[in-house]
């Protein structure tokens, strides 16, 4: 009998909660004392029942049509900061579901006043049950922001 081959394209899977993850109004410039260092917003999260943190393979952020590298985007949550590519590695961090957690991009000098276009996708593996069948699915969010003083 052949084994018979799991179609994943054939899923057409939801996201797992509705956009939007990007929070409205939380765009805002970063300062260490007159020093522009960067800018930050605030990313709702992205399941009713919380998230593992290490369940998060990949960010990948647009802002005005530039791509960020992910080397510049600290993500916080629990009042820790955390480089991007090490999300994937902390088993025992937990972002609760009704806590945003805030994106920090380290950019001298920040964004200029004004809207912006802020593209974001947040790449999840499922919570339980991960098999190399189930890859990670993307989470996007765009939206026009403006910039908060």
């Amino acid at each position: 009998m052949a084994e018979k081959k799991f179609d994943l394209e054939s899923l057409k899977l939801p996201p797992y909660r509705s956009a939007p993850y990007l929070q409205q109004d939380s765009l805002r410039n970063r300062r260490i004392g007159d020093v522009c260092t960067g800018y930050s917003f605030q990313l709702g999260s992205m399941s009713y029942r919380g998230v593992w943190v290490s369940t998060i393979e990949k960010l990948e952020l647009k802002v005005d049509g530039e791509e960020i590298p992910e080397d510049r985007i600290v993500f916080c949550v629990n009042g820790k900061k955390f480089l991007a590519p090490q999300l994937r590695e902390l088993f025992a961090e937990f972002w609760h579901p009704l806590e945003p957690a805030e994106v920090l991009i380290y950019q001298l000098g920040g964004l200029s006043e004004g809207t912006h276009e802020v593209d974001m996708t947040v790449w999840r593996r499922n919570d339980f049950g991960y098999t190399h069948e189930f890859p990670a699915t993307p989470n996007r969010d765009c939206r026009t922001m403006t910039l908060q003083k």
